[in-house]
């Protein structure tokens, strides 16, 4: 879909059923770092009428606040246990993910696209009661570059982990804000480094390709769906996975690179560049070909998507 059409398009915001007004917000990500801090987690439709790997979203908007319950301390953990269990909170999120594509395509009738659906948990006390509160953002799914039709995909090398990798905190998004300022306008992702190993994207997981194997950290990253299924798919075709942080000395070395997120799902990179964290001047960039590898790879994941995914 032409940009210009979807830059045309309304957003849809639904909170605890119930449309609310979203306007004053550019996107997903401008209403996240406005909105109260709590789990997060951004889904994609397949088909127009499935969500990819939809249990896996409510299992971790369930561990992710019970992560957030136990770093915040107190009391709270006990008083929001039942957000922590995803049998508990599916129901509400399936309805909350449904009333937001209904009005998102009565919104625009015209889309005929697939939906970036971003889902927030938050919790907190009201004239001494506890109460929750549970937001669905619906928008078009961008276009997703395609690396067959010769599109550059273009990756960059800075800044540091996250302090708590492992929950989808929706505080990360307000973090990351002045990495992604720096971000250089061609560039597609930023990649955060820690002594030399690579762990992931401000919003994707990333993965080296060296002598018919595939490298990616399993540690200190959030592990996204997409990811999950990258590794089955390698599992299933006897691809060897080496679960270790690719190193930034070892890029010379790489057959190939790519990202792997909601909206991109596997995405190949044809470029990735080292820059200086102080004045953003690019130390070294490595230019990809495309490798067959990572071809299968892109295949076999978008065969499988479908498979994966809970028809609503």
């Amino acid at each position: 879909m032409a940009g210009v059409w979807m830059q045309k398009m309304r957003q849809v915001l639904v909170k605890n059923g119930q449309v609310v007004t979203c306007n004053q917000y550019q996107n997903a990500k401008d209403w996240l770092s406005s909105a109260p801090r709590g789990a997060y987690t951004t889904a994609r439709t397949v088909c127009r009428n499935s969500v990819f790997e939809f249990e896996s979203h409510v299992e971790r908007l369930s561990e992710s606040t019970l992560l957030i319950l136990r770093e915040s301390a107190g009391d709270d953990e006990d008083s929001y246990r039942y957000l922590t269990e995803p049998a508990r909170i599916r129901p509400e999120v399936l309805s909350c993910v449904k009333e937001s594509i209904k009005v998102f395509s009565e919104e625009n009738p015209e889309f005929d696209g697939e939906y970036r659906l971003t889902m927030l948990l938050t919790w907190g006390s009201v004239n001494g009661k506890q109460k929750h509160d549970l937001f669905c953002h619906a928008a078009a799914l961008p276009d997703r570059p395609s690396w067959e039709s010769g599109d550059q995909i273009r990756a960059g090398i800075l800044g540091q982990p996250r302090e708590n990798a492992i929950a989808k905190d929706s505080e990360w998004v307000r973090q990351r804000k002045h990495l992604e300022q720096k971000m250089p306008i061609d560039t597609n992702e930023m990649l955060l480094a820690d002594g030399g190993k690579l762990f992931e994207g401000l919003s994707s997981n990333f993965y080296a390709v060296k002598n018919g194997k595939v490298i990616t950290a399993d540690e200190g990253i959030l592990k996204g769906t997409v990811r999950r299924l990258i590794l089955k798919v390698c599992q299933d075709q006897n691809i060897p996975v080496v679960l270790q942080p690719p190193e930034v000395q070892d890029i010379k070395k790489w057959d190939g690179a790519f990202l792997s997120s909601t909206s991109r799902l596997l995405l190949p990179l044809t470029e990735l560049t080292l820059y200086a964290e102080e004045n953003m001047q690019p130390l070294e960039t490595r230019k990809f070909e495309k490798d067959e590898l990572i071809k299968t790879l892109d295949a076999l994941v978008q065969r499988e998507i479908l498979n994966h995914s809970t028809r609503l």
